[in-house]
């Protein structure tokens, strides 16, 4: 595996995590805070709402699986990241951190590190490149 494809499948992860964050924004807006009954007869298995909060119950469950295994990845890019500090391509490491990590668009991280997008692009390819040369667990060791 290429550093690239590290930092691709970081960025993706990065993407997921914000994804299901907007969805359980919307979803708890959607449903709101609703008082339940602690009456008998309204926790059976037929109560509309046992049932709506069972579906959340699931959904949640799915979230954290998906923000878990997604931290997976991130970690793994941060640790290049971390590295890449440490041998002294301070500047190559934030563009790397913005762009994958955080998942910032080209144009975002071109005017947070000022440069062209097009400078920025070819900053990404040269680090990626350099860390392949390097040699990815030499410079994930040199971040520790």
């Amino acid at each position: 595996m290429t550093s690239r494809e590290i930092f691709e499948q970081a960025r993706e992860a990065a993407l997921r995590i914000r994804d299901i964050g907007v969805r359980a924004e919307i979803m708890q807006e959607r449903i709101g805070i609703h008082g339940r009954s602690s009456d008998a007869v309204m926790a059976t298995a037929l109560d509309p709402m046992r049932k709506v909060d069972d579906l959340i119950d699931w959904e949640l469950e799915e979230y954290r699986t998906a923000v878990a295994s997604s931290r997976e990845a991130i970690s793994d890019a941060d640790a290049l990241v971390a590295g890449t500090v440490a041998l002294g391509f301070t500047d190559a490491a934030r563009t790397l951190r913005l762009y994958y990590i955080e998942a910032w668009t080209l144009n975002d991280v071109a005017r947070a590190v000022g440069h062209q997008p097009l400078v920025v692009s070819m900053m990404l390819e040269t680090a990626t490149r350099w860390i392949d040369e390097t040699g990815i667990a030499k410079v994930k060791e040199a971040g520790r």
